[in-house]
Order: structure tokens, then sequence, then C-alpha cells
């Protein structure tokens, strides 16, 4: 979140710029050496072991004996191909793919390893927004109530990646390995403004007349209390996660809550290990930078006739889990206090939940008045909770195995 052309109003506090790391590297998997300390959150089971759900990236390698099924039918939709692995005289310096007349940018989503590069339907785009290539077929990521998406748990290197600490040199996003532990389900988009109104019957945003439009100009508080509204309306019994005074009741609560930061970064990056979700950094401050372009507003695409300002919801590309606006649009509230110190490399954090000191809570994602690097995946900033800015919103999340459930 920048501020350097918000105006906040009733603000208690401005949100402060995040702060970049210089010496830390990316852990290469999710294989943990025996020397390295695991640091578990108070809410966080004492046992600090993997539960048998989570799933952890690994190289994969295929059985010797993994011979195929003999009723399996037989595939009509790739045909042979040629030992690309073969010398082929007529081919000069000419690539495997260019000797046969491939086109390298020919992969379409239909299963079939199209440009020759030992991988099936890699870099696929699919024409909807939204959708992603599942079992070569475009479709709509696997969702449930009201279109929250679901996602798995898993480990993933939490941080700034070596790209980013080529321009920006703080030390706040030392990258981390981070176990998430429990499924969830997030919405794919930011609470609108439609959708307050009609579980508040409040309209706060300062950009008027946009339905559609992310909701904005709302305190951490407002974010939580909008949140155990929406349990109160579900039509199957949840557990609140919040009391009255806004806080968090306990790490088993089943309602609607706002995401812990790890849980934010993780649904940003949607598997992907570069700046945005969509790729790497091509231009500074409110130049245009093509990869972000596609996924987010920000001060270099935000404008229009009336000057910079939030746009509906789910205009710009979705990221490869279905979810929109994580990189622009509005900033979001998640649930931590923020510590500058939120893991060191080398360490193992499952399910963090942020400081239980301070009072700064963590504002997470670019807006649009930001410049491009604050919309990265790993960008963090803060605020006094009770600020107000318009260009600060939240989205909900919903915990799907909770603590201590098998």
């Amino acid at each position: 979140m920048s501020t350097r052309d918000a105006a906040p109003s009733d603000a208690e506090g401005a949100p402060s710029d995040a702060t970049r790391p210089t010496d830390a590297t990316r852990p290469t998997d999710a294989t943990l050496p025996p020397d390295v300390a695991v640091r578990v959150d108070a809410t966080t089971p004492t046992d600090a072991t993997t539960p048998p759900d989570v799933a952890v990236r690994m190289d994969a390698t295929t059985p010797d004996d993994a011979t195929p099924r003999a009723d399996a039918a037989p595939r009509d939709a790739e045909a042979p191909r040629p030992d690309m692995s073969a010398p082929n005289p007529d081919a000069g310096s000419l690539s495997p793919c260019e000797a046969l007349g491939v086109d390298p940018a020919a992969e379409v989503c239909n299963a079939v390893d199209d440009d020759c590069d030992g991988v099936r339907d890699d870099g696929v785009a699919c024409p909807a927004m939204g959708e992603r290539c599942i079992d070569g077929q475009c479709q709509a990521p696997p969702s449930l109530f009201d279109g929250y998406v679901r996602v798995e748990p898993e480990f993933f290197a939490m941080g700034s990646t070596r790209e980013d600490r080529n321009f920006y040199d703080g030390t706040d996003e030392v990258q981390h390995l981070v176990g998430i532990t429990r499924a969830f389900a997030v919405s794919p988009a930011e609470v609108t403004q439609a959708e307050y109104a009609r579980v508040v019957e409040a309209r706060p945003s300062a950009h008027l007349n946009c339905d559609d439009c992310p909701v904005e100009r709302v305190t951490w508080a407002e974010a939580a209390a909008y949140c155990n509204a929406l349990t109160a309306r579900s039509e199957v019994p949840l557990i609140a996660c919040y009391s009255r005074a806004g806080e968090r009741l306990d790490n088993a609560c089943t309602g609607y809550r706002l995401p812990t930061e790890a849980e934010w970064e993780y649904a940003a990056r949607a598997g992907s290990e570069t700046t945005f979700s969509s790729g790497p950094l091509s231009a500074l401050d409110c130049n245009l930078d093509a990869n972000l372009d596609r996924v987010g507003w920000y001060c270099g695409n935000s404008a229009t006739q009336n000057g910079r300002e939030t746009h509906p919801v789910r205009r710009r590309e979705a990221n490869a889990w279905g979810l929109f606006d994580m990189h622009g649009n509005v900033a979001e509230w998640v649930e931590d206090r923020y510590a500058a110190d939120y893991g060191g490399f080398g360490e193992v954090t499952l399910d963090p939940t942020g400081s239980a000191a301070g009072v700064a809570r963590v504002v997470r994602g670019g807006d649009y008045q930001s410049p491009s690097q604050d919309a990265r995946s790993a960008a963090r900033s803060n605020a006094q909770p009770g600020s107000r800015f318009d260009s600060v919103g939240f989205r909900c999340v919903r915990t799907l195995t909770p603590a201590g459930a098998p």
C-alpha cells in the first residue's frame, strides 16, 4: 500500500512503508535439513509434525514399476511423437521443435505437449477470465459456498524473492518457509460496496456510485465485524471468529474471518515464485509494467477522466487459483498484528498469526495509487487499526479444516 497520493481521513496513523531484506536466499524446496529451527505459533499444536493432509512440494519421480493398467483406454488425442533425442541431419542448428516445424508458442489446453518441451499445457492462458487449464480443459477452479475458492494446505516460501531484492533492500521480508496446515476458502474478489451495504447497511466508501467497486474507508474492526455478520447469515451453523471487541476468539472458529498474512501471500502467489503471480517486475513506480497491468490496478493504469480511482472487481485477470485483484485496486487488511521479524532465513513457521504484541495491523497488496514495487506478492505495510483510507479494503476467508480436526 502506498500513501504518496492518499488523503486519509480520520486516520489514527498512516501506514508505514515496509522494508525489504538483502541477505536472504530462497529455500529451493520444502525439504528441511536436520538442523533447521522450527518456529511454531502459540496456537499451533506443539508437536510441530506435519499433518497427513499437508502436501509438501517435492520433485516428483516415477516409480520403476509404474506400468500402465491393462484396461487403460488408448489416448487418441495425442499422436506418437518422434524421438526428440535422436540427431536430425537436416536440422542444422534448429531446435527439435523448429526442426519439426512446431511453433514453440503453440501450446494450448488439450493435455498434449504441443510445443515439444516435455511439459503438457505449460503456460497456457485460457480465454475466459478466472479459468485455468485443468486436465486438458479450460475450466473454473474448484469453489464452494458462493464462489469461495478452496485452497489446499502446503508449504511455501514466504517473503522477498531474489528478484525482489534487486530493487528493494529492506529487512522485514526475509524469505522463509511457512506451512499452511489447514485448508481454507477465500473470496475470489475484494468485498464490494454493494456486498458490504447488504450485510451491514452502511456505505463508507469515498469512491461513490460504484456498487461493484471494492469497499474502502473501513477500519480493521469494521472488517472483522463484517466477517462476523456474514457468519451469522450463513444457513450452515458456524462459530464466529471475533468477539464484539474485535479480537480473534480462537483458531477453531469455523466462521468467516480475515486471512492471516501468510494465508494472504500464499493465495496471492498461487504457486508462483515471481514478483507478481503473473510474472517478474519490469518497470518501477508508475511506468507501465506488462505483467502487473494484466492482474492489478496501480498508479500506472488506474487513471480515468476523474484522476486515479478504484475500479470494479474482477476486471483484471485472476491468478492461477482464480483470485482477482490481489496486486491492486485496494490494499487489504489482514488478521495479523505487524512485526518486523515475521520469520528468519532457515526457519520454518507453521500457521503463523503475527505478533502477540503491538497495535498496528498488517495491510497487504497494492492499491490504485501504489507504485508497481508496492504491489508485489511479498510487499508489506501496516496501519493503526482505527485508520480509514480510500485505498484499503478487505476480503474474507473461512477455515475448512479447523485446528484439531482430522
